[in-house]
């Protein structure tokens, strides 16, 4: 459902939301919330609020859940309601990572792109996972941001932060950047010469899991970031600087890359319980 399509009242909440920075994911999911809600349920009242707080919790997972509680109240907040909040469902922390990349499938992906001459994808990939951008970020890099060796991007939550690159890396770019001349610029471009999508880079990785023998699960976006984040603090265990790396306003965030993932559980246990 478009947003254009959703009413006066929710176009004008959605300049709002983009007067206060926020993403144009967030704002299409808080503007799906009150639309959801004026068709499932009417006007705002106490009782209607709460009947489709609990229509949610039948029907979608703890998180979606929470980021459609997230988009009601941020209307109320907008429309200065005097109608109390919803509080948010707790949401169970797994004990583990899931649908990390691993190492070696990492390694055998990079070099299966470089191998097929796919230098666009095997940088954007690279860039993913040596630095921990999300797949907003990533796309984004320009031929100057390479030149001087960072971005500075907006994370969620209106927080500036600035992403070096590592030179090895950034030398490397340099020389396919010229190869090809290109020069100035967002450097991760499709075929018709147009930045490349989130959408595009989550489909597209699905297609060189097939191609290249990858398992599904782990071939999206975020993995990298997590793969990123799991080297990291592998190689320096400091958890509060990778916390500022990844824009994450609350450390606990960050925290769960300190747990093993499930493949690393199964072999830890395979090695220590010997009883």
């Amino acid at each position: 459902m478009k947003i254009e399509n959703m009413g006066r009242d929710i176009l004008i909440f959605a300049d709002s939301l983009r007067e206060k920075e926020r993403s144009e994911k967030t704002i299409n999911a808080y503007c799906y919330s009150v639309w959801q809600f004026q068709r499932e349920q009417g006007n705002f009242t106490w009782q209607t609020l709460h009947a489709y707080k609990e229509s949610l919790i039948r029907r979608y997972k703890p998180r979606t859940v929470n980021q459609r509680i997230c988009g009601i109240n941020t209307w109320l907040k907008f429309k200065e309601s005097t109608l109390p909040p919803l509080k948010q469902v707790k949401v169970q922390q797994i004990s583990y990572l899931e649908n990390v990349i691993s190492d070696a499938d990492y390694e055998r992906l990079k070099n299966a792109l470089a191998s097929d001459g796919l230098w666009v994808w095997f940088y954007l990939v690279h860039y993913m996972a040596s630095t921990g951008m999300r797949v907003s970020e990533v796309r984004l890099i320009t031929a100057e941001d390479v030149q001087r060796g960072w971005k500075d991007v907006l994370s969620k939550g209106g927080k500036d932060r600035r992403i070096f690159f590592p030179e090895d890396l950034r030398q490397r770019t340099l020389k396919w950047l010229n190869s090809i001349y290109l020069l100035h610029g967002p450097i991760f471009l499709n075929k018709r010469g147009a930045v490349i999508t989130d959408s595009g880079i989550r489909s597209q990785l699905k297609v060189f899991a097939v191609r290249y023998g990858i398992p599904s699960e782990v071939m999206h976006p975020h993995s990298f970031r997590h793969h990123f984040a799991k080297t990291f603090l592998h190689n320096y265990p400091d958890i509060s600087l990778l916390a500022d790396l990844l824009g994450h306003t609350k450390i606990d965030t960050t925290r769960i890359y300190l747990r093993q993932t499930c493949s690393e559980q199964k072999d830890l246990i395979n090695k220590i319980v010997t009883w």
